[in-house]
């Protein structure tokens, strides 16, 4: 942490600018790459790091099953109300010959994870909705193929049919690594926005799904998705999962998302209760202040622009991670969703949007290299807009599909309101990010 005349000299810099400083300020600024010789050293420099970073930051792949599009419910909000009807209709459930497809695919990847990972890669079941009567019998074929492969699997699900589906829960639960399930408030706020298709709301239903997974074992995620219909209603929901006993079981963990414009096929009909990203910080920032039991929810927002890595300003400012070097894992190739119609999707928000798709699964495996090139080349690395923003390592080149949409080049990004974001963060937290920087500048002095 500088301070005092260095801290102001520091701050009148500009890109740019002609430097005038003193020697071991100077040598000190050069030495830790704040000051750069010309552009030409600086781009190559950005290039050096976004490789480097890329290769740090590796994640193994993100594998799903979108077992079906269909789903058992109408919630107000869903994005996947916007996948065509004929796809919906003519690719209804998944087939054993497909999963065995997928799974020679799958296969390829696990040997290639356990070389680098040494661990073994997680299914995730998604849809629509995966725990389904017209599913059930695929759902066990993967659970048993799971098994023989030495994989472990995760369950994203709206929870209303967890008690259909407990005899499976029991036999499995031993590569069932998590079950996702979505509360969005207390019960007259969940009930007006995730609902059977009668209008009637599922907040029983989903309550006794939570309960039954613990009793028996079963990690499960409580998934918050937020708009301006119920963000205000957070802290009343953590005080009914604390008065359950739910924050104290370890098995039980929170996650906050918010609902997202949809990125395929949007309509012109802005939903009403849609928040923008900077607006949506402004919102939360009071409510976790002043709810500490959020302090245990992991909250990346999603993919909120920099909002996981700001977050960490206040959190751990002695321990911030590599800056971001890429905003969306599709375009490291980082996730593959095998879907009811035999295509691939390098996107969860892509599932059954077959222009968005890069290649076949079954009968055989073909990947289409130039859709492929659409996605993977989209990198900042290989974007000159991107190594001259100065924006480059809290963003990470923005939303892929955004882009993709908009008809943008791989070598033209689609920019989000990341200066807007860091704006409200700043605003919204100044006196808790100077009190821990000034906490953790105290202790690096204390150790020094």
């Amino acid at each position: 942490m500088v301070k005092g005349k260095n801290a102001n000299i520091i701050e009148s810099l500009t890109p740019g600018s002609k430097v005038s400083l003193a020697k071991p300020l100077e040598t000190q600024l050069s030495t830790q790459g704040y000051l750069i010789d010309s552009s030409e050293d600086e781009r190559s420099q950005i290039v050096r790091f976004l490789n480097l970073s890329n290769h740090l930051t590796k994640l193994p792949p993100s594998i799903y099953f979108a077992l079906t599009y269909q789903c058992n419910l109408r919630c107000t909000y869903c994005n996947e109300w916007n996948i065509p009807n004929e796809t919906k209709q003519t690719f209804k459930v998944l087939s054993k010959e497909q999963i065995d497809s997928a799974f020679i695919t799958i296969n390829k990847l696990e040997k290639l994870h356990q070389e680098q990972w040494g661990f073994p890669l997680t299914i995730n079941l998604y849809g629509g909705e995966p725990l389904m009567q017209i599913t059930r019998e695929i759902v066990e074929y993967i659970l048993l193929k799971s098994v023989e492969s030495g994989l472990y699997v995760q369950i994203i699900s709206n929870g209303i049919n967890v008690p259909i589906f407990i005899d499976l829960f029991l036999k499995y639960r031993n590569i069932i690594r998590r079950t996702l399930i979505t509360l969005d408030g207390v019960r007259y706020i969940h009930n007006s926005r995730r609902k059977y298709p009668s209008g009637h709301g599922t907040f029983d239903k989903v309550v006794q799904a939570i309960d039954l997974l613990l009793e028996i074992g079963i990690p499960v995620t409580m998934q918050t998705i937020l708009n301006k219909q119920n963000i205000s209603h957070l802290p009343a929901l953590v005080q009914f999962a604390k008065k359950k006993g739910w924050l104290d079981n370890t098995l039980f963990n929170g996650a906050l998302g918010k609902v997202m414009y949809p990125m395929c096929n949007p309509t012109n009909n802005q939903y009403k209760y849609f928040i923008d990203n900077d607006e949506f910080i402004r919102y939360i920032a009071p409510i976790q202040k002043n709810c500490t039991e959020l302090k245990g929810f992991d909250a990346p927002i999603g993919k909120l622009n920099g909002y996981s890595f700001l977050q960490q300003l206040i959190n751990e400012p002695n321990k911030i991670e590599s800056p971001m070097s890429l905003g969306c894992d599709a375009t490291r190739g980082g996730i593959y969703l095998f879907g009811p119609d035999n295509l691939i999707f390098p996107c969860v928000e892509t599932a059954g949007f077959s222009q968005y798709s890069i290649g076949r699964y079954h009968p055989d495996l073909e990947l289409w290299p130039e859709e492929l090139i659409c996605w993977q080349e989209r990198h900042p690395k290989n974007v000159k807009k991107c190594q001259e923003c100065i924006y480059l390592t809290i963003c990470g080149g923005g939303c892929a599909i955004s882009g993709i949409r908009k008809g943008n080049t791989s070598s033209n990004p689609d920019c989000p309101d990341i200066e807007k974001v860091l704006k409200a963060y700043i605003e919204s937290n100044e006196s808790q990010i100077i009190e821990a920087f000034r906490k953790a500048g105290a202790n690096h002095e204390s150790t020094s």
